[in-house]
Formats: C-alpha cells, structure tokens, sequence
C-alpha cells in the first residue's frame, strides 16, 4: 500500500499519483509575440478565437449539451453555440441546492433564453451504493464522491450528445496565476491552498511528504508561471478532469483549443490575472448574456457597481450571523453539513461507507466514531473528513489500488 498517496485522498479528496492517457495539455511550442497589441485588438482577436474554437466543433446536425452553473466558462460556451444555432437546438442542465449562486443562475439563464432543461435538485438525489460506485468507476476511482447528480441519468438521459465542457477555461484565462512567489514556497503554498479537508488532520503523514507526489510539467515551462504548472498538472488533471471528463461522455472542451490557450496564455500577466481580459472579452463579444446574474459577482453581472457587490457581502455576512441553518450561496453542489444533520438517506450511507472503511483497518490512526459523536453532537462540523472517509471506502469498493 502507497502510504502517501492514501494520506494525499485523505488531505485533498483526491489521489496525488495518477496519470491519465489523455493528452489534455497540448498549447503549443512557444508564447505568440503580442506586445504590439493594444488592449482592445487583444479583446477582438481572444474574442474571434474563441468563437472559432467553437465553431470548428459544432455540427448542425448533431445535438449539443452544456453543463450550465453560475459561472462564466459555460456561459461563454453557450454563447458561441448561440452564434451558430438557436437556443431551442440547445440542451442544458443545471445541478446543485436551491439557493445556491450555481443552481438559481444556472436555471435562471437556461430558461430565460429558452434551452432544453433539466435541473437536478442535489437535495433529492437518491443516494446508493451501487450508483455511488458507478460514478467511481467512471470518475476513474480518483476523487470524493456526492458532488454531482447520478451519473448513470445523465448518461441515460444524453446518450451520444455532444457534451461541451468548461474545463480549463477560467485557469487558461489567468485565474490561478499568482505574483511573486518564492519558488521555495510553490508546493506548500499548493498543499495549503488545495487542501479540502480543513476541519482536522486525517494524515499520519507531514506535509513535506507529499511533495514528491506534486508533479510539474516540463513542457509547459515555457508558457505559464510555475504556481500555474504545479495547478494545472495536479488539481486540474487530477481532480478536476476526472469529474468533469467522467468516462462515457462524448466530450467537446473549446477551452483547450490550442490557437485559443496559446494565445491567451501569451498575454502580459496583468490581462491575465483575475482573469481581467477574458471578462472584458466575454462582456464584449456577448453583451446580452454578460450583462446577466454571475456568480463570480454575487449574482451580479460582470462590470457591476462595487457598492453593490460590497451590500451583498454585509447582507450575507449579517445572515450567516444570525440564522444557525443559513445556507451560503457560494457554495457549490451542497451544504454538506446541512445535509448530514436533516438528510437521513445521505447521513445513513455515510455513516455506512465509514464503518467499513474503518473495519479495513487502513486508517487506523483516525477516529472515525470519535468524529461522528463529535459531529452529531454538533460540537463540530466535520462533514468534510466524513465525505472524504466514505468517498475513499466507495472508491475501495469500486476497484480502486492502493
């Protein structure tokens, strides 16, 4: 048994060593030279090439799916499927809780435009074992579990459409670029940043551990800064493609398209940090959708007001304060430990998931009864290391080696 990458799952929600056959990561030899361009032919042409990227995809007589949330990647996939077909050509869906920023805007835009829909209410999902273990086999037996509606439905219900995936494209676009850090510091600041489990230390390992397990990417030293490498070759590839690239779908991702990535990755840092020129783009190439709620403003569009942005932060903090069961926006798919407290099916299969992974005798430094007393006690939220704990049983159930 690989001790760290077991400590990695338990650290990250997903395992440290994996590697995939999927070439993902293909954005050219070299930086293009853009330093004659002024700000707004870096807008037209990231604009063009963008919507060139889904056009040499998109085929009149197939159907198309998007996964549509709050943000903006699938949002500007949307768009230029837009340009070439009507909406009522288009099948969407939306998955998460009620309130969230992802599920009302998702469902929000999809019906305002008039898409195909299907909304996934999370808080309704049926939880299964077999189901569970399904979706870990096509997830490739590599992260936490309970984020997403049955992937079988989704299969079922899209068989042979073609799935236009989000993936990359706010990374791409500068989202974890970060200045000036010390190249001593590139992994740890990783370890920190990704680090899912954060209401205890499930490891029996120490951080420095895993470093050898966090890869970087020689090939792709050319083109980004090193915290975007150690980002794209390890979360990305290891976590984020495996669930949203999940084993059966028939996937499009405009987002790696290597006129595109190579061209907004050769962007001075300060277009690409915060994303700053690729939110300018997508308000300018599609002023209609853009202008619309976003997450990535608290149900703003983009270019909002800053002191409307500033009310709704005091709004949200002013609810959290005085509401024990307030259910934060922002946050993804579910509020798990909401759930845990009201959801009898999901508490029971993890509580079920737990006790068998604690009958292997893997973790036997952890106190998994100690954290569910503890837990239901309401002394603390541990629902983040309870998911993790029943993700990697289910993952052991599914076929996963250790």
């Amino acid at each position: 048994m690989d001790l760290i990458n077991l400590n990695s799952f338990l650290k990250f929600g997903y395992f440290l060593k994996y590697k995939t056959k999927k070439k993902l990561f293909d954005f050219g030899e070299s930086k293009i030279d853009l330093s004659n361009y002024n700000k707004n032919e870096l807008i037209f042409d990231s604009g063009n090439l963008f919507q060139s990227a889904i056009n040499s995809n998109f085929k009149n007589n197939e159907k198309h799916l998007v996964p549509i949330s709050g943000g903006l990647d699938s949002r500007a996939i949307l768009a230029g499927l837009l340009e070439n077909t009507e909406a009522k050509n288009i099948y969407t869906f939306t998955f998460g809780q009620p309130g969230s920023y992802d599920f009302e805007i998702g469902n929000y835009i999809s019906n305002k435009i008039g898409t195909n829909h299907q909304s996934y209410n999370l808080k309704q999902t049926t939880w299964d074992q077999d189901e569970l273990i399904n979706t870990a086999q096509r997830f490739s037996f590599q992260t936490n579990l309970f984020y997403h509606p049955n992937t079988s439905n989704i299969l079922s219900e899209y068989k042979g459409i073609n799935y236009w995936s989000g993936f990359m494209g706010d990374p791409i676009a500068g989202s974890h670029f970060v200045k000036n850090v010390k190249p001593n510091r590139l992994k740890s600041n990783f370890i920190t940043k990704n680090t899912f489990v954060k209401s205890t230390n499930l490891c029996c390992c120490e951080d420095e551990d895993f470093f050898k397990l966090i890869e970087i990417n020689n090939k792709l030293k050319h083109l980004i800064s090193d915290t975007e490498n150690i980002d794209f070759t390890n979360r990305q590839l290891k976590y984020i493609s495996p669930h949203v690239l999940f084993k059966g779908l028939k996937v499009i991702t405009p987002f790696l398209n290597k006129d595109w990535s190579n061209f907004m990755l050769s962007l001075d840092s300060n277009y690409r940090f915060e994303t700053s020129l690729y939110q300018d783009m997508l308000f300018e190439k599609y002023p209609s959708l853009f202008s619309l709620p976003t997450k990535a403003y608290m149900g703003l569009g983009l270019r909002p007001n800053k002191f409307k942005i500033f009310s709704k932060k005091i709004k949200h903090r002013i609810r959290s304060k005085i509401n024990i069961d307030y259910q934060n926006p922002n946050i993804n798919y579910l509020d798990f430990n909401y759930e845990i407290k009201y959801n009898k099916q999901l508490r029971e299969i993890l509580i079920s998931q737990t006790r068998d992974l604690k009958n292997r005798k893997i973790v036997d430094w952890i106190d998994i009864d100690k954290l569910w007393r503890k837990h239901i006690k309401k002394e603390k939220n541990y629902s983040d290391a309870l998911i993790t704990l029943a993700s990697l049983e289910i993952n052991l159930k599914a076929g996963k080696l250790l």
